[in-house]
């Protein structure tokens, strides 16, 4: 029984090693290449293998198994495993091995015969269990780890890839657990840029459970294989020093060459030096890596008119079920491209669907018509709609209506689409008016000429500004509704410093505390669908993310000058007209002139600043539904974690739910994304019924 326990570290364990598989395995070759692997033991399959064949469990779990049942058997594999003792001799030797290396708390790692292969991985899959402390704690985690083999997940796996769910074997590395500063994870070929000759690394501080679960990225690193030097870094936090991103680097390009393959490293930092957790070879790659995507195109001239804009809403590019709204949102602005004269031509519309992924935000390719010499004139004319009595009239009340909440769970996959066709549908028409009608603010380009004549080239810019302000728009509204809650914080110190941290536990302990609860949920009731960092189904509203507004509070709960007085701004811009008016006198048409377009330029900002603020009503409507079709897909045992949806395209959700992967067969657009259709980025507006609000001004 003792023969299966190898003490890592020595002479003889390196080559009793050669007799095991998975993680044991390979850090018996770590060791033999001299590498700095944490001092443990391993336990062979065998001892494994004897021990289920004491719990019977391959009569007890077959059952399940065959019918599919993967969570009842998950649950009757690790009662059967851990309801029978350890053989007694494993158990001593165990405790031996653990005395001599004196080295609580310990890591126990699952080490499966089957983790990785060409054809499938189950890297990360199997149980891990961390800062283990007292001999019977080690001892209850072993079979725990054996269990692992028959997770809910793992089995779904087996399963789908047809394999046998009884002749894997699973052994058991227990290594001295290193109190890392720093824990991460390296990939010596970059598996998210296809390039061979960037290394990827990602850490966090501490054990980095997070960073090997995927559920943070930490600090992302680019180094060149050749010179190991740092091509960029992206991310939140401490970072390594360049001595220490040497060292693993070079540890990892020799383990690299040793198994003649690309490498997973997991590692860790105290205190300068590295250790070294296990390696294994990176699965799904290529033969030959693709090549490196070109770097995108300078923006147009159209492109760079709107980019400011859009800077602020699309932070970085989309993941792929983002596009079921990134589409229609850069849809809606190509339709407003090809309103005032742009052409885009099929080909270079598909091409752009192909790589909208990699895109911040891009057109696709275009040229400008002859039609593009009329657009300052039908800019000019679109100043003469009242665009913000067209919208609270109508567009405002719809958009209020298709984003109500409704109760999802109970209702079956087609009408859950058909329910989210329904929102989109509408959303996106909205979308292409609102873009059209926005266009015409490139008119300013007058009211600039008009103000310039006025008061010179110097003061232009100050007077523009002036005249911009007092609008009262909902974002004035947002700014003091924050602000007047903040006050309420600084009245009560307990409150005010639970506000600081942002501690809603503490203010849930008391009365006082709690009626603020009640005034936040107040303001999320009426401000909550607002976006969060992007307009994007991933990037949570504020109502799903309250910590988003939290975090405004807690800064905003120490200020002590309160914002500006909108009065204030509407006096300067009385002043700055009547200044810009008078100047403009002696030339009675320029001063008419002027009043007209500053008026319709500020109606026509109200209008834009209005209809983004309830635009962003159907994207809060569609995130809970995403959340359901992630938690379905869980239940169904496509995805391990309900958030891996959004790394799915829209026709792959509809596709696992509808058909269960099987293929969704018919015609073309049958695969194509929910509600989406061969034009729905493209259709020319003049396509497209234009909004002609009743009683427009003119």
């Amino acid at each position: 029984m003792i023969a299966g326990l190898v003490a890592m570290g020595h002479r003889t364990a390196i080559l009793a090693l050669a007799a095991f598989e998975g993680k044991a395995a390979n850090l018996g070759e770590l060791i033999r290449l001299g590498a700095p692997v944490p001092p443990g033991f391993a336990i062979g399959v065998s001892e494994f293998e004897a021990h289920i064949s004491r719990c019977g469990l391959r009569e007890s779990l077959s059952p399940l198994v065959r019918t599919g049942e993967w969570a009842d058997a998950e649950k009757s594999a690790l009662a059967a495993i851990t309801a029978h003792p350890l053989d007694p001799s494993l158990a001593s030797g165990v405790l031996l091995a653990a005395r001599e290396l004196a080295s609580f708390p310990f890591t126990a790692r699952s080490s499966a015969t089957v983790e990785d292969g060409a054809e499938a991985s189950f890297a990360g899959q199997f149980r891990t269990l961390l800062d283990i402390h007292g001999e019977r704690a080690l001892l209850e985690a072993i079979p725990i780890c054996w269990a692992s083999l028959w997770t809910e997940r793992v089995l779904e796996y087996r399963h789908r890839r047809g394999a046998d769910h009884f002749s894997s074997g699973m052994g058991v590395v227990v290594q001295a657990m290193v109190p890392c500063e720093f824990s991460g994870v390296l990939f010596t070929v970059d598996p998210v840029a296809h390039r061979s000759d960037h290394i990827l690394i990602q850490i966090a501080p501490g054990l980095g459970e997070a960073i090997v679960s995927g559920r943070e990225a930490g600090v992302v690193y680019r180094v060149d294989r050749e010179s190991l030097s740092v091509l960029d870094s992206d991310g939140e936090g401490e970072r390594l020093s360049d001595v220490e991103l040497k060292t693993i680097c070079q540890w990892a390009l020799t383990v690299e060459e040793h198994f003649g393959c690309p490498q997973d490293l997991e590692f860790g930092f105290l205190r300068g030096e590295v250790s070294i957790f296990q390696t294994r070879p990176m699965t799904g790659l290529s033969e030959g890596l693709a090549d490196p995507l070109d770097p995108p195109r300078k923006p147009t001239w159209p492109e760079r008119m709107i980019l400011p804009m859009a800077a602020e809403h699309y932070t970085s590019a989309p993941k792929p079920l983002d596009n079921l709204v990134y589409t229609r949102l850069v849809g809606a602005a190509v339709h407003g491209l090809r309103a005032f004269g742009g052409k885009v031509s099929q080909e270079d519309e598909e091409s752009f669907r192909e790589e909208i992924w990699r895109q911040a935000y891009r057109f696709p390719r275009h040229r400008l018509t002859w039609r593009a010499l009329g657009a300052g004139w039908k800019q000019i004319s679109l100043l003469r709609k009242d665009w913000v009595s067209w919208w609270m009239a109508g567009p405002e009340a719809e958009l209020r209506e298709i984003s109500k909440a409704v109760e999802i769970g109970g209702e079956t996959d087609m009408a859950l689409f058909h329910h989210t066709d329904r929102i989109l549908d509408r959303w996106e028409s909205l979308l292409k008016a609102r873009m059209y009608a926005a266009g015409a603010l490139r008119a300013n380009i007058l009211l600039k000429l008009l103000v310039t004549l006025a008061v010179g080239s110097k003061d232009r810019s100050r007077v523009l500004a002036e005249l911009s302000g007092g609008l009262d728009t909902p974002t004035d509204q947002v700014n003091r509704a924050l602000w007047d809650l903040s006050r309420i914080a600084r009245e009560t110190p307990s409150i005010r410093s639970a506000v600081r941290r942002r501690s809603q536990e503490e203010l849930a302990a008391y009365p006082e505390g709690r009626t603020f609860l009640g005034a936040v949920a107040e303001f999320l009731d009426t401000y909550g669908h607002r976006e969060g960092g992007s307009w994007y189904l991933s990037s949570p509203t504020w109502a799903r993310d309250p910590d988003q507004v939290w975090g405004l509070l807690s800064s905003l709960v120490e200020a002590e000058a309160p914002p500006a007085d909108p009065s204030t701004a509407r006096e300067r811009y009385r002043v700055n007209r009547d200044l810009v008016r008078d100047r403009l006198a002696a030339v009675p048409l320029l001063a008419r002139l002027f009043l007209w377009t500053l008026g319709a330029v500020r109606r026509l900002t109200l209008f834009r600043e209005q209809s983004h603020f309830d635009l962003t009503r159907p994207l809060h409507a569609l995130q809970p539904i995403a959340d359901e079709w992630g938690t379905r897909l869980l239940q169904r045992g496509v995805l391990s974690d309900p958030e891996d949806v959004f790394f799915l395209t829209a026709g792959e959700v509809k596709e696992w739910l509808l058909e269960g992967g099987r293929g969704v067969g018919g015609s073309p657009e049958s695969h194509l994304p929910v509600g989406e259709h061969p034009m729905a980025i493209g259709q020319s507006f003049e396509d497209q019924p234009r909004p002609q609000p009743e009683g427009a001004g003119g």
